[in-house]
């Protein structure tokens, strides 16, 4: 052999890295499949137990679902015994009378509570509304214009 400047051994040649795929011996073709296989089962193995996670997911969903669109029970009928009931038999709540405002104190209360909650609409609707003793279909068909002229003052006469 002659002595080019650098020197060939037989027995072990050196192959560059992005070669050696090419000239991959069988011992190392099945380590790099061995390798590959437990990469896979790993990566199956996750994947199971996410599928097994959104199953159980989905069943508590379903669940809920059920729960949530089942007829709700009415409520016992009582048994006339004379005694008030605030049921009627099919379990359904007896309509009642409302109080009304008997003092000035509460009317004032009203009128704070939708100024506090920043309602404007709501207390001008009820503050119109006790004060000219209309209904609320009344209330709502009023504007803004039946109630205030163009420079903003309140008109002297308001047609329902």
């Amino acid at each position: 052999m002659r002595d080019n400047g650098f020197s060939i051994k037989t027995s072990s040649l050196f192959i560059p890295p992005d070669l050696k795929g090419l000239y991959e011996t069988t011992e190392d073709k099945i380590a790099r499949l061995e390798i590959e296989n437990k990469q896979l089962s790993e990566e199956l193995a996750d994947e199971r137990a996410a599928r097994y996670n959104a199953e159980k997911q989905a069943a508590e969903y379903l669940e809920r679902i059920t729960e949530l669109t089942k007829p709700k029970e009415k409520r016992a009928a009582t048994v006339s015994t004379g005694e008030y009931c605030d049921f009627k038999s099919d379990g359904k709540r007896k309509p009642h009378a409302a109080d009304s405002i008997r003092s000035y104190e509460d009317l004032v209360a009203v009128q704070n509570y939708f100024l506090d909650k920043g309602k404007v609409r709501d207390y001008m609707l009820w503050t119109v509304g006790i004060a000219f003793g209309l209904r609320i279909s009344d209330l709502l068909n009023l504007k803004i214009r039946n109630i205030l002229n163009d420079d903003l003052t309140f008109r002297e006469h308001i047609t329902v």
